[in-house]
C-alpha cells in the first residue's frame, strides 16, 4: 500500500499535471462557487425588494383608503347638517348634529364646527362660542375655499397633542349666500400606528410612518417622545437614506442603512394628501439567509472534494461538468424567476450533496417567496384575498372563459346594515361577524371558486359554475348560513344577514369591469328589495350600456 501510494505521488510528468488539472480544479470551482453565491444572492434580494414594495403599496392603499373613509364620515356630518330645511342654520341645531356624530364616530378624537372667522362654536363636549381660533390652519382655509381637506400633523388646540385634521365646507343648497360653517373632525396619529402594525410583516423587517419633517411617528413610545409644538418641542428624528427620499418627494426602493441601523432591502414613498412617509424595510441578512446556509454548508463539502479532487482529479473533473452546469442552469432560473425541476444527478461524489442543497435552498426560497406573496395578497382580518387579489384573477378567469367560450359567474355579497353592528356592539363585535362570515365562504367555495373580501363590509366570489341554478343555489345557500348562524364575542350574540347580487353571463365584448358594476347593480337592487336575498342581474351592460 505504501508503495502504491509513492508510484502515485512521484515523478516530474505528474507533479506538472496534477498541479495543471488540481489548480485547474480549484479556480473553477472557486470561480463557479462565487458566482454561484452572487447570482442567487442578487436573485434573493431582487425578490425581497419587490416584496418590500408589494408591502409597501398595501400599507399605502390602506392608509389612503382609511383617511378617505374618515372624509366621507365628515362630509356626512356636514351633508346632515347642511340637509336641514331653514335659510340659516342655527347654533342649536349644528351642536345637536355634532355632539351626536361625536358621540357615536369613536375613531374621531374630536369633532368641532367653525364659523366663518375661524372661530370653534361647539364641539361633541359642547364648549361655548368663541373660545378657540383655528383660522391660521390650512384646514379651515382650505374648508371656507369649498375644498375637503385631510392635513398632516397639526397642533390641537385644547391639549397641544398633535392629530390629523379632515374639515368639510357646508354647502347649504338653497342658500342665499355661502354657509359660513365648516365641520373639522381630528383624529389620532396612533390611528396609522396601528393599521402599520396591521400588516404582519413577522420577523422578516420593519414599516414605519414618518411626518413631514422626517420624525417617526409609529413606534410605540412615539406619543412619550415626540412633542411638535411649544418651547420644548422634540422629536425622533429618522436620517436614513429613505427618509431623504421621501423628504425630496421621491418613490423607490433599494439597499441601505435603516432606522435600525442594519443593512435592509427596503421600499418607500409619500402618502398623499397627509404629506406623510412611508418605508418598508426587510432585513438583508434574513433575505441571504438561504444563501448564508448554502456557503456554510458549501465550505466543508469543498474540502472534502477538494481531498478526494487530490487523488483523483482527472477522473473526477468530467464528472463534475455536468451537475455544475445544471446548478449555473437553475441558478439562472431563479433569477429570471422561472419554474425549473430539482437538479437529479448522481456522480457518486460529494457534488451529490452541493446539488441537495442547492435543490433545497430553491425550494426554500420558493416556499418563502410563495409564502409572502400570498400574505401580502390576504386581507389581514378575514384571510380571504384582498381586493386588489381579486381584481388580478378576475382578469385571469376573463382570459381563460374567453379561449374556452365559456361563461363567467360572479357574485357581489354585502353585510345588511354593518354599520349598525358596529355602533351598538364595538368594532370588535363588527370584525367577529366579517371573520364568521369569511368562515363560511370559505366552507362553501369548491376548488375552482376564489373568494375575497372586496372592501368594508363586502364580500365577492369568481364563481365556477355551469348553469344559473348553480349559481343562485350557491349563493342562496351562503344567505340562508349567514341569516342562521349566531356570531358570538365576549359572550354577546349577534345576528346579522347578508345582500347578494350575481351575475353569469358570455365574456366576449365585455371586461372584468363590466361584470363587477353588473354585480353591484344586482347587489344594491337586493338592498332596495328589502335586503337579505338573493338578486340576479338582469343583463351584463358593458360601458356603452349605461
Amino acid at each position: 500500500m505504501t508503495l502504491f501510494r509513492l508510484s502515485r505521488f512521484s515523478g516530474g510528468i505528474f507533479r506538472r499535471q496534477f498541479i495543471t488539472l488540481f489548480g485547474t480544479a480549484i479556480f473553477f470551482f472557486g470561480s463557479t462557487w462565487v458566482a454561484l453565491l452572487q447570482v442567487t444572492g442578487k436573485a434573493l434580494i431582487d425578490r425581497q425588494l419587490d416584496v418590500s414594495s408589494a408591502y409597501r403599496d398595501e400599507i399605502r392603499f390602506r392608509i389612503v383608503d382609511w383617511l378617505e373613509e374618515r372624509r366621507s364620515d365628515v362630509e356626512y356630518l356636514a351633508r346632515s347638517i347642511d340637509s336641514e330645511e331653514a335659510e340659516e342654520i342655527t347654533p342649536e341645531m349644528a351642536t345637536r348634529k355634532v355632539i351626536l356624530f361625536g358621540a357615536t364616530a369613536s375613531v374621531f378624537r374630536d369633532v368641532a364646527l367653525v364659523d366663518s372667522n375661524g372661530m370653534v362654536i361647539d364641539d361633541r363636549a359642547g364648549r361655548a362660542e368663541g373660545v378657540v381660533d383655528v383660522s391660521d390652519q390650512e384646514y379651515f382655509r382650505a374648508a371656507i375655499r369649498g375644498q375637503s381637506f385631510v392635513s398632516g400633523l397639526v397642533r390641537d388646540a385644547k391639549d397641544n397633542e398633535a392629530e390629523i385634521a379632515v374639515s368639510e365646507p357646508l354647502r347649504w343648497p338653497g342658500a342665499k349666500k355661502p354657509h359660513p360653517f365648516c365641520v373639522v373632525g381630528f383624529l389620532p396619529v396612533g390611528a396609522l400606528s396601528t393599521i402599520v402594525e396591521n400588516v404582519s410583516l413577522r420577523d422578516l423587517g420593519s414599516a414605519y410612518l414618518l411626518d413631514g419633517e422626517g420624525r417617526i411617528i409609529s413606534v410605540a413610545d412615539y406619543a412619550s417622545r415626540l412633542k411638535l409644538f411649544g418651547p420644548e418641542s422634540a422629536g425622533v428624528l429618522v436620517d436614513t437614506y429613505a427618509a431623504h427620499e421621501i423628504a425630496a418627494g421621491h418613490e423607490g426602493r433599494g439597499r441601505y442603512r435603516g432606522y435600525g441601523g442594519g443593512k435592509v432591502v427596503g421600499a418607500y414613498a409619500k402618502i398623499e394628501p397627509t404629506g406623510f412617509g412611508l418605508a418598508v424595510e426587510l432585513s438583508e441578512e434574513r433575505a441571504l439567509a438561504p444563501v448564508t446556509a448554502v456557503l456554510d454548508s458549501g465550505l466543508v463539502f469543498l474540502f472534502i472534494a477538494l481531498v478526494i479532487l487530490f487523488f483523483v482529479s482527472a477522473v473526477l473533473s468530467a464528472h463534475f461538468v455536468e451537475p455544475i452546469r445544471a446548478l449555473i442552469s437553475a441558478a439562472e432560473a431563479v433569477i429570471r424567476d422561472k419554474a425549473h425541476d430539482a437538479i437529479d444527478i448522481r456522480t457518486g461524489t460529494e457534488i451529490d450533496q452541493l446539488v441537495q442543497l442547492f435543490n433545497k435552498m430553491a425550494a426554500t426560497v420558493r416556499e418563502r417567496e410563495e409564502g409572502l406573496r400570498d400574505s401580502a395578497a390576504r386581507d389581514s382580518l378575514t384571510g380571504l384575498y384582498n381586493h386588489a387579489r381579486i381584481e388580478e384573477f378576475l382578469e385571469l378567469e376573463l382570459r381563460r372563459k374567453r379561449r374556452s367560450g365559456q361563461e363567467l359567474s360572479f357574485v357581489m355579497m354585502d353585510i345588511d346594515h354593518f354599520k349598525r353592528v358596529n355602533d351598538s356592539y364595538g368594532h370588535l363585535v363588527g370584525d367577529e361577524v366579517l371573520r364568521g362570515i369569511a368562515g363560511i365562504l370559505e366552507e362553501e367555495v369548491r376548488g375552482g371558486d376564489i373568494a375575497g373580501r372586496y372592501g368594508g363590509e363586502e364580500f365577492s366570489v369568481i364563481l365556477d359554475a355551469s348553469s344559473d341554478e348553480e349559481v343562485a343555489a350557491f349563493c342562496e345557500r351562503i344567505r340562508s348560513k349567514v341569516e342562521e348562524r349566531d356570531f358570538w364575542y365576549e359572550g354577546r350574540k349577534v345576528k346579522a344577514t347578508i345582500s347578494i347580487g350575481w351575475i353569469r353571463a358570455a365574456v366576449d365584448g365585455f371586461s372584468a369591469s363590466d361584470f363587477v358594476r353588473g354585480a353591484d347593480r344586482a347587489l344594491y337592487a337586493a338592498k332596495a328589495a328589502g335586503r337579505n336575498r338573493v338578486v340576479a342581474a338582469e343583463a351584463l351592460q358593458g360601458p356603452m350600456g349605461g
